[in-house]
């Protein structure tokens, strides 16, 4: 018995050791390398070139989405700069969020409106 403690204890003692301790994941739960990619469509409620920021409500809220030097604008196939998002329009973001932050990787100016159709 004492020799089956002995082991057990030896056992015990060379775990605690942080080299032989099972590797431990350094991130954060819920996290999976890179950050996935989230997509909101609506309308453009603030823009603020300085910032680099634009907030746009959706379905589920207003979302204010960074915009970096990588981000692509385009509207209908064209390549556009923030500066042509005006106050109004219609657009589709994709995005990333990290650390709590969104940027935009991509935003899609939607193109007016169609003229709705008259009943007959």
């Amino acid at each position: 018995m004492k020799k089956f403690i002995g082991i057990v204890m030896a056992f015990v003692f060379v775990l605690s050791f942080p080299g032989f301790a099972p590797a431990v994941d350094e991130q954060p739960a819920g996290s999976k390398g890179r950050a996935k990619a989230k997509q909101i469509t609506g309308e453009v409620t603030e823009i603020d070139v300085k910032a680099k920021t634009v907030s746009v409500k959706g379905k589920k809220g207003t979302l204010t989405i960074i915009f970096t030097d990588k981000t692509k604008v385009t509207m209908d196939k064209e390549t556009k700069t923030l500066a042509d998002v005006q106050f109004g329009d219609r657009v589709t973001v994709k995005y990333r969020e990290t650390d709590g932050k969104q940027t935009a990787k991509s935003i899609e100016i939607k193109s007016a409106a169609k003229k709705p159709k008259l009943p007959t």
